[in-house]
């Protein structure tokens, strides 16, 4: 339902697929975000990369599907690999997304939501998460349900919304005491602006109109 706001670029609205990394900002009802859409294709892994290595909490997208999250939570599966990056970049924060909820082999069905969790989160706290700091919660992404609002359809389902689920992560802390730190992931060139470089800071802060030698 809302595939249009971060597929912007014509060949991944004609393919169906993610390929590059794209940024959004996204308003919730507390907090504000910068939303960066990741590919899942093994293919475009570097994009992947660049992207997570930006990412304070990452939201991990599965299928409720059966073959498809077989396939998924498979040892060499994308989604563990995704899964793990995470990790590896610092993010210590995750929603597990388990999409497709209005496919007819699920049907809102409560079994096959919790049939997915059972199989991801194992691994998840395997790796280093904290079960305190995952989330789960039930979505479609065809329809919309659950992603901005409540969905009639799970109303099994007592947990947030996604966008819900973000705007109750506690903003992180950044060490401000210390010099600005923030390693460059990469740059681009837009019109009318320049170059713009993208990172993420690491330590210090950082403020509008501030001018600064790299």
């Amino acid at each position: 339902k809302f595939s249009w706001i971060v597929d912007a670029n014509k060949i991944e609205k004609e393919r169906r697929q993610t390929m590059r990394y794209n940024l959004k900002e996204l308003v919730g009802g507390k907090n504000s975000f910068t939303l960066i859409n990741l590919p899942g294709n093994g293919k475009y892994m570097r994009n992947t990369i660049t992207g997570l290595s930006q990412a304070d909490v990452a939201v991990l997208v599965l299928s409720a599907e059966l073959e498809e999250a077989k396939t998924e939570i498979s040892e060499e599966s994308g989604a563990k690999k995704h899964a793990l990056l995470a990790y590896t970049f610092g993010i210590r924060t995750l929603i597990v997304a388990v999409n497709k909820m209005d496919a007819e082999t699920v049907n809102w069905n409560e079994t096959r939501y919790q049939d997915v969790c059972k199989s991801i989160l194992p691994y998840l706290m395997k790796i280093g998460f904290r079960s305190d700091k995952i989330v789960t919660l039930p979505v479609s992404g065809w329809t919309g349900d659950n992603l901005v609002e409540k969905s009639d359809k799970m109303k099994w389902y007592k947990g947030p919304s996604l966008l819900e689920a973000l705007d109750n992560i506690e903003p992180l802390v950044f060490i401000a005491g210390h010099p600005l730190r923030i390693p460059i992931m990469g740059s681009m060139r837009i019109s009318g602006v320049g170059v713009v470089v993208i990172g993420k800071i690491a330590t210090g802060t950082l403020k509008t109109g501030m001018t600064l030698l790299i």
